[in-house]
């Protein structure tokens, strides 16, 4: 039976035992991979490596672009509300015109 799955396989599975994986190094501190020695992060059965995953220290030099991008956020959505509310407004002068 082995020599018959053996003769008529048609799947070679292939596998590179050192992948690459990386992980940015100033969002974690340290994570384990499994196993221990020579393991990888992402393809385990599982999420220990990302359960023991260390926080990095934060500077606080990221905080000013989040709230930029929350103001223009802001500032873009006020924009396209008052468009909308031209347009609304334009149509229907438009429409009341032709009614009359």
């Amino acid at each position: 039976m082995q020599s018959r799955l053996y003769d008529l396989g048609y799947m070679n599975v292939m596998a590179y035992p050192n992948a690459v994986e990386a992980y940015r190094t100033d969002q974690i501190a340290s994570i384990t991979t499994m196993p221990a020695k020579a393991g990888n992060i992402y393809g385990q059965d599982g999420y220990w490596s990302w359960w023991s995953a260390v926080p990095a220290d934060s500077d606080g030099s990221s905080g000013g672009s989040s709230s930029a991008g929350v103001i223009a956020g802001i500032a873009g959505g006020a924009v396209l509300l008052a468009a909308i509310g031209v347009f609304v407004a334009l149509r229907r002068r438009a429409t009341a015109e032709d009614r009359e």
